[in-house]
């Protein structure tokens, strides 16, 4: 029996939010089409001109080699293969603070002159977006996909970190995964309970260290692992002064130690997740300035081999716990005593 997947689309080709499209059509669509050797596009006939991603081998080996660039045509047709019914589809608005959720309901199929083609051109001409009206190019962005039951809103605060953090990179699609300290979660489960209406227990207070990284882990995105670090490192170092640098243009340093006359006295870079940790010995005027790499999974990255510091989940969850009455992040996952 296939594995039962979960996985997000953002419904947004090129930033023109197609998400009332999906809704009312009850669809998701994938995107990224590839003619067929030997056919021109025609927007009215998708079917005739368009490669079928779950086409027999024999028939995508021969479209294939017409293609210069093949890497993403193989990833979307690996996807699309995997992908069955009662698989649950999450489209992310975070905007709204929601996710929507539905299940496939049918095979992948190319939906043939979509009624929805003149709305979709709309969105883009309102969305300043380049629209061939004689070409008709981009209807093929919402022809290609699942048919779904239904689009639920659900709170997106209520979908854990682990789960969370895969719709917020530049993939305009994506499989989530298991969660990564029990492999007996899977977010198929986590989903199917949300869309159910299912009660979470409340959150207990604890002090202990495996249910504490387990909320960690949860709880923390990319951006509040890198706030939770550095407020860690200024409880460590009360008389110094750490502030969260990290953005766009900052080196690869999320956070910076100084001494109160303005000395660098530390350095830190943050990995959500990294098999080996960040290496900072390059990073820095000073020998003498302190370096931290702090990776939250996997639980034991490899360590930096030049004096880097390393703050993995063992470290984090132990000082979560021993500042746990001056840190507001213990109060909100309840590590500590009510």
């Amino acid at each position: 029996m296939p594995e039962q997947i979960a996985f997000f689309i953002r419904g947004k080709p090129q930033d023109a939010d197609a998400f009332p499209i999906f809704e009312r059509a009850k669809r998701v669509f994938i995107g990224y089409p590839m003619v067929k050797r030997n056919h021109s596009y025609d927007p009215r006939n998708l079917r005739k001109c368009l490669v079928h991603y779950g086409c027999p081998d024999e028939e995508w080996a021969w479209e294939i080699q017409a293609i210069a660039r093949t890497n993403i045509y193989s990833q979307n047709r690996n996807f699309v293969r995997a992908i069955t019914p009662n698989s649950i589809v999450i489209v992310p608005r975070p905007h709204r603070g929601l996710v929507y959720a539905g299940y496939v309901t049918g095979d992948f199929d190319v939906v043939d002159d979509p009624p929805w083609a003149d709305e979709y051109l709309s969105l883009r001409k309102a969305a300043k977006l380049n629209v061939n009206d004689a070409e008709r190019q981009h209807v093929a962005d919402v022809a290609l996909g699942w048919p779904i039951d239904e689009f639920r809103p659900i709170e997106i605060s209520r979908l854990p970190a682990w789960m969370r953090y895969h719709m917020f990179g530049r993939s305009t699609y994506g499989r989530f995964g298991h969660h990564p300290l029990d492999h007996s979660i899977t977010s198929y489960s986590v989903l199917d309970r949300l869309i159910r209406g299912e009660k979470f227990p409340p959150i207990e207070w604890t002090l202990d260290h495996e249910q504490a990284a387990q909320r960690l882990v949860e709880t923390l995105s990319p951006s509040a692992f890198e706030h939770l670090a550095v407020s860690l490192l200024q409880l460590e170092f009360p008389s110094e002064i750490w502030t969260q640098t990290g953005g766009s243009g900052d080196g690869g340093i999320d956070g910076l130690g100084s001494t109160p006359d303005g000395s660098c006295a530390g350095l830190l870079q943050c990995k959500w997740y990294a098999e080996t940790a960040p290496s900072l010995g390059g990073l820095g005027p000073s020998a003498n300035i302190r370096r931290y790499a702090a990776v939250l999974l996997p639980r034991t990255p490899e360590a930096p081999e030049d004096g880097t510091t390393l703050l993995d989940l063992r470290w984090v969850t132990d000082h979560v716990v021993k500042h746990r009455h001056r840190l507001p992040q213990a109060l909100s996952m309840r590590i500590g005593e009510p």
